[in-house]
């Protein structure tokens, strides 16, 4: 099945909303089409908590995995003080990737120019910018993703945190 001129038209699904003994897969274009991974990402997987694994896959200080989630590179990373935080794998400096694949570290370190970041992400070391008027480390850290965990397993969002009333 060619994907139709208008991608979203809902006739385009009328089989998938049929009753659940009836209903077929979506269609096979949804599993190809740019546009459609790009909905899904605007619609779902920004909006809603997504699982990237149990929170024991990084047991020690200084364990890390790192991952792409709908285009954004995430570092997973257990701090000194036990906590478990995702975030921006993205350098603030020059937004190379921090880190790759996974380990056990005792500092998230740019390959790009040797900015050295805590394992709370904080940034500790930054070569050649002492000199540099303004600059203040505490402006530079590695940028926060929500994540929270529930019975060991781990998720993440984009969406801001609300205040309760």
């Amino acid at each position: 099945m060619t994907a139709p001129a208008d991608l979203f038209d809902p006739a385009a699904y009328a089989a998938v909303r049929r009753p659940h003994l009836e209903a077929e897969t979506l269609p096979p274009f949804c599993y190809t089409s740019e546009a459609f991974y790009a909905r899904e990402v605007e619609r779902i997987f920004l909006k809603e908590w997504n699982f990237i694994g149990r929170v024991d896959r990084i047991p020690k200080a200084g364990d890390y995995f790192a991952l792409d989630f709908a285009g954004v590179p995430v570092v997973v990373v257990r701090g000194k003080d036990g906590v478990v935080r995702a975030l921006a794998n993205t350098c603030r400096h020059r937004g190379a990737k921090v880190m790759a694949g996974e380990g056990n570290c005792a500092a998230l370190r740019c390959p790009y120019h040797s900015w050295t970041y805590a394992l709370d992400g904080t940034l500790k070391g930054a070569p050649e910018m002492d000199a540099t008027i303004g600059f203040d480390k505490a402006d530079f850290a590695l940028l926060p993703i929500r994540l929270e965990t529930w019975a060991g397993f781990m998720f993440i969002t984009s969406t801001p945190m609300r205040c309760r009333s």
